[in-house]
């Protein structure tokens, strides 16, 4: 209450306990008990939580009755009341975290693999990060820390719908912010949509899945990805785990974790982005037909650069030989068949001089490759047709 008594803010609980008290425990957590046994809990703030995550804080979600605690976001910068982002747990396959938006997903995590979520791209393991994954084998899951550091830290969804970490400088006296999410628009969920992958470094920075051939047929493989949302998950080898893609009609893509097992996907492939870095290798299933496809334009594409490259060292090697031997054939009236050792030689350089180096006044005409000279020796007339590369041409 404020000075005229007036309710700013409750916990909307009633008790009837009357010996009951509140504490702000060391952990931060604010409870109202039972005084006369302190085990006896009436309310806790950890279970309500605002829009801030501190170290032995739980994030939940039991599978059983669907109850989750989530923190909320803040209306505005100054507005304390929910506002339109929450952060939570989802872990009815594989836990993720999720940022949602109202009712829709606005981030995600990646699966747990029991270290690391495999969605983070600059998460390293348990003993680094300091999150841990908890079943309690009683329908709930739920997500604590980072704990064991040295250090002050929390979580703060702020109204916007960022999520971010900050650590306590005790020399400058402030918060400092070490991480976020979403980054970039490629977090964002959904940001390409089905069968999309994202990578902000493109332009743009949505492309459809393609991928090059794996040497396992019946897969096109992508390397380094955030694995897409709503995967199955079963206890196969990753052997196994791509036969039983393979053999199952609806399966479109399949990878596999040391952690997790075996993930396949059998709906639309949602959420994918491109890392730089520690991301996973997922496998499109394509049918056999187009993987053959596939390979036999790598293998035109290659047959043409390989007969290219050869006709320029061809077409090199004739032009060499046709310098070296600086000689042109001469053709003498068409109508008169004659033989070639009759034909008379001139040097090159007699010709160039003759046509004052194959000027456009001295030039007949042009033929499908050559140009047509006529020149004066003596008394002599001679009409004649000349490739200086000599490509492909009759002289």
């Amino acid at each position: 209450m404020n000075g005229e008594e007036k309710v700013l803010w409750s916990s909307n609980v009633s008790s009837s306990q009357v010996n009951a008290i509140a504490l702000l425990q060391d952990s931060g957590n604010f409870v109202l008990v039972d005084h006369l046994n302190n085990v006896s809990t009436i309310w806790q703030s950890f279970e309500h939580p605002s829009d801030s995550i501190v170290s032995e804080m739980r994030v939940s979600e039991n599978t059983r009755t669907g109850k989750r605690i989530e923190v909320k976001s803040w209306r505005s910068p100054w507005d304390p009341n929910s506002g339109n982002f929450s952060v939570g747990m989802s872990s009815v396959v594989i836990p993720q975290v999720y940022i949602w938006k109202g009712s829709r997903p606005y981030w995600r995590s990646g699966q747990w693999n029991g270290q690391i979520f495999i969605g983070v791209q600059d998460m390293y393991s348990v003993s680094i990060d300091g999150f841990s994954v908890v079943n309690d084998r009683e329908g709930t899951v739920y997500l604590t820390g980072p704990v064991g550091f040295n250090f002050l830290t929390k979580f703060v969804l702020d109204w916007k719908g960022n999520l971010l970490q900050s650590y306590w400088d005790e020399n400058e006296t402030n918060w400092k912010i070490i991480w976020s999410a979403p980054k970039n628009d490629c977090e964002v969920y959904g940001t390409c949509g089905p069968f999309g992958s994202c990578n902000y470094l493109e332009s743009p920075i949505c492309f459809c899945l393609k991928g090059d051939s794996s040497k396992e047929d019946g897969f096109l493989k992508m390397e380094l990805m955030k694995l897409p949302d709503f995967a199955k998950r079963s206890s196969t080898t990753e052997d196994q785990c791509r036969s039983q893609c393979l053999g199952n009609c609806s399966c479109i893509a399949y990878a596999y974790d040391s952690g997790i097992g075996c993930m396949s996907w059998s709906e639309n492939l949602i959420d994918i982005q491109q890392f730089q870095s520690w991301g996973k290798d997922l496998y499109i299933c394509v049918a056999h037909s187009e993987l053959e496809h596939h390979k036999d334009i790598k293998k035109i594409v290659i047959l043409v650069i390989f007969g290219f490259l050869i006709l320029c060292l061809s077409i090199s090697l004739l032009y060499k030989d046709g310098v070296n031997r600086k000689e042109v054939v001469l053709l003498g009236n068409r109508s008169t068949a004659v033989h070639m050792e009759e034909l008379p030689v001139f040097n090159l350089d007699t010709l160039a001089n003759a046509t004052s180096q194959f000027h456009e006044d001295n030039k007949l005409g042009q033929g499908g490759f050559v140009p047509v000279y006529r020149i004066r020796f003596l008394s002599l007339s001679i009409t004649f047709q000349i490739s200086v590369a000599e490509i492909g041409a009759s002289l």
